[in-house]
């Protein structure tokens, strides 16, 4: 990883994130993309975490905004794939 400054950021949400501390997580993963918005693994990583609290329709929202970011992601597809699902809808 980098030292950029959305790296850390990234890092330090993701860290937060996998200790279940998700509002903290999504306000770096936000401020990530405050100073990146092209950087896909944030934009990802805040909506795998949206699609795990529930707020699918959110969390739908930011996965398309990853697939365009990055339609070369194939992880992005398949958790934009399963949360279309979720709440009734096809990929």
């Amino acid at each position: 990883m980098t030292n950029r400054p959305e790296a850390l950021l990234l890092r330090d949400a993701q860290d937060l994130h996998a200790q279940g501390r998700s509002r903290e997580a999504e306000r770096l993963y936000r401020a990530a993309l405050d100073l990146n918005p092209r950087n896909a693994a944030a934009s990802h990583m805040l909506g795998i975490l949206l699609f795990q609290n529930g707020d699918l329709a959110r969390a739908v929202r930011q996965m398309r905004v990853t697939v365009r970011l990055s339609p070369d992601f194939p992880d992005a597809h398949y958790n934009l794939g399963v949360a279309l699902k979720s709440i009734g809808k096809e990929a």
